[in-house]
């Protein structure tokens, strides 16, 4: 800056501030404070004095402080650091006159927070239906919450899961044709809805009166979808200490699901067909078969006989016998009328092979032919000791042992398929076929 005094020439001024932290030197004298000095100098240029004005600032060191809190398992984040314990935590740096400066951060624990207490209620209800909870109403599923207060924290969380079902309801029901000889039969149903967790199942006075007992409320697991029920045992009807079988007959039941919540659902008029087992009629040689005699078969006598091979009915109907050329492995059905009676029962399948030599007098009888495969298990009924090979479908052998004169049971696997059973007897050898379903 240049000014004008009187009396004088043209003068100059400047000035410059120097910060700085303990101390500073100016032109040889140690300020420990803050001043302000002034020098004047000869100009040479000019030939006018130069005063400087030098402000000498001195900066004060800081340190500042701070306070914070964790819960234990928290962290927090301060200048650059990640915190998750109590303690004195620093952060030193330099500030713009030099100085060192400190942050200090002071750590302290609290203990956890305190958890609320939880109420929960598990609720199921039908659809259609409401549940009061808490003041609401409720009708649909779903996950509801209501919070009580202490001050500003939660003090009780309540809960309520809620499911609502749908009604079971029936879309079908069905029942294999079994043989007389079974011991259970299933009736697969499908449903929607709610999954039923029991079934009933109610027979028709026919029924009942040849001795079958209804099913009362047995439980079901899981996704399963049959209902199991056991035939009755008919003692006065026995051929050659065979397993007794109940009378072969179209019987008709009622299915009941119950879900255990939302009533029940149920099916009339379902019909049971209960067929002649097939060893009531035999392979005589290799191209006749007959019904046993009447005293054998359960003691029926028969006022009409048609005769089907491979589900084709053949024009020799009528007969006590049918004399065919069979082919190893043909499937022949007898479809009799008692007599007394005006409608016809069928046999299940009698398997035929060929090269067997059956003898009329002495059969190798094998029973059930078809047998379900939480119970696969067949008879061997040989009038002299023998071996037995198992083989499935491919071919392979899958069992083998000894056969003993009269009765012989074998497992076979509960895998579904058609299993043969191969009879040695010497020189003889028969086979047969089973089917397990």
């Amino acid at each position: 800056m240049v000014t004008q005094r009187e009396g004088m020439e043209m003068e100059l001024r400047s000035q410059q501030v120097i910060p700085f932290c303990d101390s500073v030197a100016w032109n040889g004298i140690i300020y420990r404070e803050s001043a302000v000095l002034t020098d004047t100098l000869l100009s040479t240029v000019y030939g006018c004095d130069s005063i400087v004005t030098t402000i000498l600032t001195k900066g004060i060191p800081f340190r500042h402080y701070e306070t914070d809190s964790l819960f234990i398992g928290e962290t927090l984040s301060w200048h650059g650091l990640t915190i998750n314990e109590a303690g004195e935590y620093y952060d030193e740096h330099t500030n713009h006159f030099g100085c060192d400066s400190t942050y200090v951060l002071r750590v302290v624990l609290k203990a956890s927070a305190p958890q609320p207490k939880v109420s929960s209620t598990r609720m199921t209800i039908c659809e259609g239906d409401a549940f009061p909870w808490r003041g609401e109403s409720h009708t649909l599923s779903g996950t509801y919450y209501d919070t009580v207060f202490n001050g500003s924290e939660i003090d009780t969380l309540h809960v309520l899961y809620l499911t609502v079902l749908h009604p079971t309801n029936i879309t079908s029901a069905t029942v294999q044709d079994i043989c007389a000889d079974a011991r259970t039969f299933d009736i697969t149903f499908t449903y929607t809805g709610a999954q039923p967790t029991a079934y009933s199942i109610y027979f028709d006075q026919l029924a009942k009166d040849e001795g079958f007992k209804d099913v009362i409320n047995q439980q079901l697991y899981g996704e399963t979808r049959i209902a199991s029920a056991p035939l009755p045992e008919k003692p006065e009807v026995v051929y050659l200490e065979h397993t007794k079988y109940v009378k072969p007959n179209t019987y008709t039941m009622s299915l009941v699901l119950d879900n255990g919540i939302c009533g029940k659902s149920s099916v009339d008029s379902i019909a049971l067909k209960i067929k002649y087992p097939n060893w009531i009629i035999e392979q005589n040689w290799n191209d006749i078969v007959v019904p046993l005699k009447q005293e054998l078969n359960g003691g029926y006598e028969f006022s009409q006989v048609d005769w089907y091979v491979n589900e084709v009915r053949q024009i020799n109907n009528g007969k006590g016998y049918m004399q065919y050329n069979f082919r190893d492995g043909d499937q022949v059905v007898m479809s009799a009328t008692r007599k007394g009676e005006n409608y016809a029962i069928e046999t299940c399948p009698l398997t035929i092979h060929i090269n067997s030599n059956i003898a009329y007098d002495e059969p190798v009888l094998v029973y059930p032919t078809q047998t379900p495969r939480y119970m696969p298990k067949v008879t061997v009924e040989s009038p002299r000791d023998g071996q037995y090979e198992i083989f499935n479908s491919t071919g392979l052998i899958i069992n083998s042992g000894e056969l003993h004169e009269g009765q012989t049971d074998l497992m076979l696997p509960g895998t579904c398929g058609i299993y043969f059973i191969r009879v040695l007897q010497g020189d003889q050898v028969s086979s047969h076929k089973v089917l397990v379903y």
